[in-house]
């Protein structure tokens, strides 16, 4: 199989025709009111209406309104077969009542291209790919009624028995899968990693690519290693022509009771259709999230969360984290910063901001191992009051 398949649980993604549908029912849909919608496109999270879609081995749901949790698949009976309760999901976005993911299903090793019905829970599946034509990317994106995804595509004349016979596309199909075309050929290494205003976004090692999907012109944006920077995080967003991401710098920092060096992530910007580029914060940022008018941040931290007596002796025992207690926000552009929540014994991520209120996947502090509970719950927390509410039946 193709390099990529190395990235079989970080991003997953492919190709075959197929136009199904299938039906989670119950007597009782889920009900959306105000429609809350969002412009930033990102993989790791969805939010429309009431809902924010989140992925933890399968499609959760967390209704904002009720601030109840369950799995996205309201079928009762449903026996694990189906698309929602894949171990690997990557969303492309929520659109028209709908949110799309992408999904691998371990025990077939199919990877679907699937949505659902916020309002009813219909599933459709509008690609399935079998194993040899995955490329190993699921990241995948939706621009103006097409889905663009990565695959494995059968050269003219091939064996289609032989891996070898495959060659690296990004693919696009209409969200009515009237139609489906190539769009380009990767390089070698180059994998999908977003896309918008026209543009697909690549990754090719320390390189970040934007295609134009017209002219299929391709412009470097960012260059990691040119520019003092050793890798680039897997964690994009895109709005208004933006894509901001992570990437380590050669800049460290001495972790003082074990010695080493810890390398710092910054959180930078590139524009994909002029290729200007910068840090938007002079500060190192160990995560990130963008709301339409807003980017909510961690800075990077060096914190020593247990430090025992025998240290000289022991000094993997102590337990040290980099990421800051205290959440900042700040515009778009990078300016007036502020804080807006600190707790020490609670870490979160992914995580988007709604209205006031964050949304995402939490690890509350142990006391006894001197480190984050290997237990995750989804919850939400109020920015203002600090009032956090806990999903009882998170895995």
């Amino acid at each position: 199989m193709n390099t990529h398949i190395l990235h079989r649980f970080v991003f997953l993604f492919a190709l075959l025709l197929c136009l199904s549908v299938i039906s989670c029912e119950t007597n009782t849909p889920p009900e959306t009111s105000a429609i809350h919608t969002t412009n930033v496109k990102r993989t790791d999270l969805a939010e429309y209406g009431n809902f924010v879609y989140c992925n933890g081995g399968r499609i959760y749901r967390f209704n904002r309104v009720t601030e109840t949790f369950n799995t996205a698949c309201i079928n009762p009976e449903c026996e694990g077969d189906c698309p929602l309760d894949c171990i690997v999901n990557f969303f492309a976005g929520a659109y028209d009542g709908c949110v799309y993911f992408c999904a691998y299903q371990q025990f077939t090793h199919y990877t679907f291209l699937a949505c659902q019905d916020i309002a009813t829970g219909e599933v459709k599946v509008l690609k399935k790919l079998e194993d040899i034509e995955d490329s190993g990317i699921n990241t995948t994106f939706i621009e103006d009624g097409y889905w663009y995804y990565q695959c494995m595509r059968l050269k003219p004349g091939g064996n289609a028995a032989d891996p070898e016979d495959y060659e690296d596309y990004i693919c696009r199909i209409s969200l009515n899968g009237s139609t489906e075309e190539p769009v380009f050929k990767c390089e070698e290494t180059e994998h999908l990693q977003i896309g918008g205003g026209g543009k697909i976004i690549t990754v090719n090692e320390d390189r970040i690519y934007a295609t134009d999907i017209e002219s299929k012109e391709k412009k470097e944006l960012f260059n990691a290693t040119a520019q003092g920077y050793t890798t680039i995080s897997n964690n994009f967003s895109y709005l208004d022509g933006r894509i901001y991401f992570t990437a380590l710098s050669n800049q460290t920092q001495h972790v003082e009771y074990t010695g080493g060096e810890r390398n710092m992530s910054f959180l930078l910007w590139a524009d994909v259709k002029t290729g200007e580029n910068g840090r938007l914060l002079e500060e190192p940022v160990t995560d990130f999230c963008i709301t339409d008018d807003t980017v909510y941040y961690l800075p990077f931290k060096l914190r020593y969360l247990f430090v025992p007596e025998d240290y000289e002796e022991h000094p993997e025992d102590v337990k040290t984290f980099f990421v800051d207690e205290t959440l900042y926000a700040c515009d778009l552009k990078g300016d007036n910063s502020r804080e807006v929540y600190t707790n020490e014994k609670l870490t979160f991520a992914p995580f988007t901001v709604i209205d006031g209120v964050l949304y995402g996947w939490m690890q509350d502090y142990d006391e006894e191992t001197h480190w984050w509970n290997r237990k995750m719950f989804f919850g939400a927390i109020e920015l203002e009051t600090g009032r956090i509410i806990r999903s009882e039946n998170s895995e």
